[in-house]
Protein backbone atom coordinates (compact mmCIF):
# COMPACT_ATOMS: atom_id res chain seq x y z
CA UNK A 1 0.00 0.00 0.00
CA UNK A 2 1.32 3.29 -0.79
CA UNK A 3 2.07 5.89 1.61
CA UNK A 4 -0.30 8.41 -0.38
CA UNK A 5 -2.96 6.05 -0.60
CA UNK A 6 -2.74 5.49 2.75
CA UNK A 7 -2.96 9.02 4.03
CA UNK A 8 -5.49 9.90 1.36
CA UNK A 9 -7.74 7.15 3.30
CA UNK A 10 -6.97 8.87 6.59
CA UNK A 11 -8.43 11.96 5.09
CA UNK A 12 -11.62 10.70 3.68
CA UNK A 13 -12.17 9.04 6.93
CA UNK A 14 -11.53 12.16 8.73
CA UNK A 15 -13.54 14.10 6.47
CA UNK A 16 -16.24 11.63 7.26
CA UNK A 17 -16.58 12.04 11.09
CA UNK A 18 -17.74 15.43 12.30
CA UNK A 19 -16.40 17.10 15.94
CA UNK A 20 -18.40 15.82 18.08
CA UNK A 21 -17.66 12.34 17.21
CA UNK A 22 -14.05 12.61 17.11
CA UNK A 23 -13.93 14.37 20.74
CA UNK A 24 -16.34 11.41 21.99
CA UNK A 25 -13.94 8.61 20.62
CA UNK A 26 -10.66 10.87 21.89
CA UNK A 27 -12.64 10.53 25.59
CA UNK A 28 -13.54 7.03 25.28
CA UNK A 29 -9.79 6.04 24.28
CA UNK A 30 -7.97 8.13 27.15
CA UNK A 31 -10.36 6.80 29.45
CA UNK A 32 -9.48 3.46 28.22
CA UNK A 33 -6.01 4.01 28.77
CA UNK A 34 -6.31 5.61 32.05
CA UNK A 35 -7.97 2.60 32.96
CA UNK A 36 -5.57 0.10 31.40
CA UNK A 37 -2.42 2.21 32.63
CA UNK A 38 -4.00 2.14 36.20
CA UNK A 39 -2.77 2.62 39.80
CA UNK A 40 -0.36 -0.83 40.12
CA UNK A 41 1.78 -1.15 43.23
CA UNK A 42 5.64 -1.90 42.44
CA UNK A 43 6.46 -5.58 42.97
CA UNK A 44 7.83 -5.20 46.10
CA UNK A 45 4.78 -3.53 47.57
CA UNK A 46 2.30 -5.62 46.41
CA UNK A 47 4.70 -8.74 47.55
CA UNK A 48 4.59 -7.29 51.30
CA UNK A 49 1.26 -6.72 51.21
CA UNK A 50 0.40 -10.37 49.97
CA UNK A 51 2.62 -12.15 52.82
CA UNK A 52 0.38 -10.42 55.48
CA UNK A 53 -1.82 -12.28 57.06
CA UNK A 54 -4.68 -10.88 58.82
CA UNK A 55 -5.07 -12.08 62.07
CA UNK A 56 -8.70 -11.78 63.47
CA UNK A 57 -9.62 -10.11 66.54
CA UNK A 58 -11.69 -11.82 69.34
CA UNK A 59 -15.15 -10.18 69.29
CA UNK A 60 -17.05 -9.71 72.63
CA UNK A 61 -20.55 -9.74 72.65
CA UNK A 62 -22.70 -7.80 74.69
CA UNK A 63 -26.29 -8.13 74.85
CA UNK A 64 -26.69 -4.92 72.73
CA UNK A 65 -23.65 -5.40 69.96
CA UNK A 66 -23.86 -6.71 66.75
CA UNK A 67 -21.26 -9.67 65.72
CA UNK A 68 -18.95 -8.43 62.86
CA UNK A 69 -18.52 -10.40 59.68
CA UNK A 70 -15.43 -11.28 59.69
CA UNK A 71 -13.35 -10.49 56.04
CA UNK A 72 -11.85 -14.05 54.28
CA UNK A 73 -8.09 -13.79 54.12
CA UNK A 74 -8.33 -14.13 50.40
CA UNK A 75 -9.67 -10.86 49.90
CA UNK A 76 -7.20 -9.29 51.74
CA UNK A 77 -4.64 -11.43 50.20
CA UNK A 78 -4.73 -10.07 46.02
CA UNK A 79 -4.97 -6.25 45.54
CA UNK A 80 -5.81 -6.52 42.08
CA UNK A 81 -9.22 -8.80 42.54
CA UNK A 82 -11.54 -5.65 41.21
CA UNK A 83 -9.38 -5.20 37.95
CA UNK A 84 -11.84 -7.86 36.17
CA UNK A 85 -15.02 -6.09 37.62
CA UNK A 86 -13.89 -2.32 36.42
CA UNK A 87 -12.90 -3.86 33.01
CA UNK A 88 -16.01 -5.39 32.46
CA UNK A 89 -18.18 -2.73 33.81
CA UNK A 90 -16.05 -0.49 31.20
CA UNK A 91 -16.90 -2.70 28.37
CA UNK A 92 -20.45 -2.79 29.06
CA UNK A 93 -20.59 1.22 29.27
CA UNK A 94 -18.93 1.69 25.78
CA UNK A 95 -21.59 -1.06 24.99
CA UNK A 96 -24.12 1.11 26.00
CA UNK A 97 -22.99 4.30 24.65
CA UNK A 98 -21.94 3.25 21.40
CA UNK A 99 -25.60 1.98 21.10
CA UNK A 100 -27.46 4.84 22.18
CA UNK A 101 -25.24 7.10 19.40
CA UNK A 102 -25.59 4.04 16.96
CA UNK A 103 -29.48 4.62 17.37
CA UNK A 104 -29.23 8.31 17.10
CA UNK A 105 -27.28 8.58 14.41
CA UNK A 106 -29.81 6.01 12.36
CA UNK A 107 -32.65 8.30 13.97
CA UNK A 108 -31.17 11.33 12.22
CA UNK A 109 -30.43 10.22 9.24
CA UNK A 110 -33.69 8.54 8.50
CA UNK A 111 -35.21 11.88 9.27
CA UNK A 112 -33.03 13.58 6.56
CA UNK A 113 -33.86 10.93 3.62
Amino acid sequence: MNKDTLTLKVRQFLARIDLRTALILMVMFIFTLMLLGGNHLPASVSAQATSLTPTPNPVTLNGDEFEVTPIPAEYLATNDQTDGIVLGSVVLVLIVIVGTFAVMQRKVNGKQK
